[in-house]
């Protein structure tokens, strides 16, 4: 099989407060939905377009799991890195469901939390060019 990668980054904002859930093994995961923006200019025009992009994100890795738990909240601005996966399922009727998430497993995976709905995250992460602000150098 030829090498691949499955990673994904994403830059976004929380659009609700995470759901836990705890198995009977004591495992923990964290889902929650991310939301990201596209922007772009309508060619010819001086006309601006939106559109946000819901992501499903599952949380399995437990330090990121506690790091969900006390500082995630909706609003929260976030930084993550995962895979993405699909998983598929029988519904209550037995038809065939199925979800594509973005999955962050231990040992392969990075979550910061950037800023929260009252603070706002640093001002060159909103950029619309994420370029990182210039620092004037000191002589």
């Amino acid at each position: 099989m030829a090498p691949s990668i499955n990673k994904v980054l994403l830059l976004g904002t929380l659009a609700a407060d995470p759901e836990f859930r705890t198995f009977d093994n004591g495992d923990r995961i964290c889902n929650r939905s991310v939301a990201t923006n596209v922007r772009w200019k309508e060619p010819r025009r001086e006309i601006w377009q939106e559109r946000t992009e819901w992501r499903r994100v599952t949380v399995r890795a437990s330090n990121l799991v506690l790091l969900c738990e006390r500082k995630a909240q909706k609003g929260s601005t976030v930084f993550l890195e995962g895979s993405i996966e699909t998983r598929s399922w029988s519904d209550s009727l037995d038809s065939k469901r199925w979800s594509t998430e973005t999955i962050l497993r231990p040992y392969r995976s990075e979550l910061k939390i950037l800023g929260n709905a009252k603070t706002r995250p640093l001002p060159h992460l909103v950029n619309r060019n994420l370029d990182p602000p210039t620092q004037a150098t000191q002589q």
